[in-house]
């Protein structure tokens, strides 16, 4: 796990944005609605996001990654 956390990143293959307002994540009860990632907003094509363990800030800080990637924290449905 390490001091980052466990971590999902997603990346837009694609050659369009993605907006994922009412999106969310689960990998551990398929529960829709558990680990909402709205709150990324858009991802443009090329564009990596990351749900991360660990609070945003502490996964950043761990990966010396600047503010302008997106990192949502908190997400612990992905334990399993």
């Amino acid at each position: 796990v390490g001091i980052g956390g466990e971590f999902v990143e997603l990346t837009n293959v694609g050659t369009a944005a993605v907006d994922l307002t009412g999106w969310s994540f689960d990998d551990n009860s398929r529960t829709p609605g558990s680990f909402p990632i709205g709150s990324l907003g858009t991802v443009q094509p090329g564009e990596s996001v990351i749900l991360a363990e660990n609070s945003a800030a502490d996964f950043r800080l761990a990966w010396f990654l600047p503010a302008t990637v997106k990192v949502v924290g908190g997400n612990i449905n992905n334990l399993g």
